[in-house]
């Protein structure tokens, strides 16, 4: 199973031209079944913040995003919880965002080590895998 980071869902709706493609046909391969894709609820937070303040989408363009990725996707969501929380102070002392504490401690409690991102600082992250969308 592969963790999905928000960069890959705002590139994907952003209809990145970079990324676009390669993103497409992953997000297929999970929708149809054939690979497992999650992420946490707050990557859905991160990507509608992204939305409006980057890409200054308006809240309807907003909520059809969110209906695309909560039931169109194949992505589980999972919760975020006090016991995921509780981890994120110790991952953000040794210089991590808030943002990526958060994933991490959402792998480390799921026991996911893949994470599917073009963020190249997952790599020297202990137990975890950076991925490409494949």
């Amino acid at each position: 199973m592969d963790y999905i980071d928000a960069n890959i869902l705002c590139y994907f709706l952003s209809e990145n031209r970079q990324f676009a493609d390669s993103i497409q046909v992953y997000l297929d391969k999970i929708a149809a079944g054939l690979a497992e894709g999650t992420t946490s609820v707050y990557t859905l937070a991160e990507v509608c913040v992204t939305l409006k303040r980057w890409f200054k989408w308006s809240q309807d363009e907003i909520v059809e995003a969110l209906d695309l990725m909560l039931t169109r996707t194949g992505i589980r969501f999972l919760p975020l919880t006090e016991e995921i929380m509780l981890k994120v102070p110790e991952l953000m002392k040794s210089g991590r965002s808030y943002g990526d504490s958060i994933h991490i401690a959402t792998m480390y409690s799921h026991g996911i080590t893949n994470i599917v991102t073009m963020d190249k600082h997952f790599d020297i992250v202990s137990g975890i895998k950076r991925l490409s969308p494949r």
